[in-house]
């Protein structure tokens, strides 16, 4: 058990790195800062440059620079987690590995889950649920990165960026 601790106080830790480093990159777009969120519903709440609120959740998976795979969370210990959870706006994926930052509005994302549900829709775009984390009580959503290229299409904006932190 103190294993799983040190793990999660560790991806904690570097969550928090990359949430300061999408905090400054809007800052610098021109997005004013409000706060850091401390619970599931998102990390960070902006205004953008029309004044609107604007809330975001940051997610990033080192794995996928090995794979090809994108891991998008859904449940956790039985309970909504990860993009069923989050009321943000904006779901954000930090790459290092790969150099990039992935954008893409969270009802996007949600929406291309539930179009591209293998149990209904007969293509290879698909994503597969698969089980993580300590005591597999993780789920998420396993989807190849170039296919969720190709589903979300223009809805996703790509930004390349060396030494991601």
């Amino acid at each position: 058990m103190k294993n799983f601790f040190n793990r999660f106080k560790q991806s904690l830790v570097q969550g928090q790195k990359y949430e300061q480093y999408i905090k400054k990159l809007m800052v610098d777009y021109g997005w004013d800062f409000l706060y850091f969120n401390d619970n599931y519903k998102f990390d960070i709440m902006m205004t953008n440059k029309k004044d609107e609120l604007v809330t975001i959740e940051v997610k990033s998976d080192d794995k996928s620079y090995y794979t090809n795979n994108l891991y998008i969370e859904y449940e956790s210990w039985n309970k909504p987690s990860g993009v069923m959870a989050t009321t943000a706006n904006f779901f954000i994926y930090v790459l290092p590995k790969h150099n990039q930052i992935w954008f893409m509005r969270t009802s996007d994302l949600k929406h291309a889950i539930i179009d591209y549900n293998p149990e209904i829709n007969n293509t290879n775009l698909c994503w597969m649920k698969v089980k993580g984390g300590d005591g597999k009580k993780t789920k998420g959503y396993l989807w190849n990165m170039n296919n969720l290229k190709e589903v979300l299409g223009n809805k996703l904006k790509i930004i390349n960026k060396n030494n991601i932190i």
